[in-house]
C-alpha cells in the first residue's frame, strides 16, 4: 500500500475491507467516505425564459412604451430650508445655534463699518527695530550672535533710514503749518 502511493483515506479503506474478510475492492474513492463508486449528477442546465408573450421587443417598442423616458428633475426651493442650512452653517462655524440676524440689525451692521485704527509708520518702524535688538539679544544667548549680526543691523539700519525720512517728512509739513499760522497772525 505504502509504494503504490495511496491516501491515508483508500490505505484505510483497504484495511477495513480485509479485516471484515470482504473482497477488495476493484476501486477506491480518493477523498471520501462512500461505499462504492457514486455517480455524480450532472447539474440540469437552466431554462432560459422570455419576458412576454411574445419574445424579445424591438428598441422602437421599448421606446415607444416610454421606458427610456425620465421625469424633469424640478428643484424645491423653500425660505425654510435657506434658514436650515444658515443654522446648520451655525452650528458646524462656533458650535452653537446663533440667534437669527433681522432685516434692521443687518443694515445697522451695513451702515457702521468699524474705522480701521491708523497705523504710524513711524511707531511700526520703532517696534520692529525692538523686535530685531531682542531677536540679537536671544542669538546672543544661545551663542549664535555672529550668524545674525550683518543680516540685523541691515534691517535695523534700513529701519533707522526710513524713520530719518519719515521725521524730515513730518518737520517740512510743521514748518510749513506754523510758517502759515504766523502769517496769518501778522495780517490780522
Amino acid at each position: 500500500m505504502a509504494e503504490s502511493k495511496l491516501t491515508s483515506f483508500q490505505q484505510k479503506q483497504l484495511s477495513n475491507a480485509m479485516k471484515g474478510g470482504e473482497t477488495l475492492p476493484l476501486r477506491c474513492n480518493p477523498t471520501s467516505s462512500g461505499n462504492g463508486p457514486k455517480k455524480m449528477k450532472s447539474p440540469k442546465p437552466k431554462e432560459i425564459t422570455l419576458a412576454g408573450p411574445a419574445g424579445l421587443r424591438s428598441k422602437e417598442s421599448i421606446e415607444a412604451s416610454g421606458a427610456y423616458e425620465r421625469p424633469k428633475y424640478r428643484p424645491s426651493y423653500s425660505k425654510s430650508k435657506e434658514k436650515d442650512k444658515q443654522r446648520l452653517q451655525n452650528i458646524m462655524a462656533f458650535g452653537k445655534d446663533l440667534p437669527e440676524i433681522t432685516p434692521e440689525q443687518k443694515a445697522a451692521l451695513m451702515r457702521e463699518p468699524t474705522p480701521e485704527p491708523e497705523v504710524d509708520r513711524f511707531e511700526e518702524l520703532e517696534q520692529e527695530i525692538r523686535e530685531r535688538a531682542e531677536f540679537l539679544e536671544d542669538m546672543k544667548a544661545l551663542g549664535r550672535e555672529k550668524e545674525y549680526l550683518p543680516i540685523v543691523s541691515t534691517e535695523i539700519s534700513q529701519k533707522v533710514r526710513e524713520m530719518e525720512l519719515i521725521d524730515a517728512e513730518r518737520t517740512q509739513t510743521l514748518r510749513k503749518a506754523l510758517s502759515e499760522q504766523g502769517s496769518g497772525l501778522h495780517s490780522s
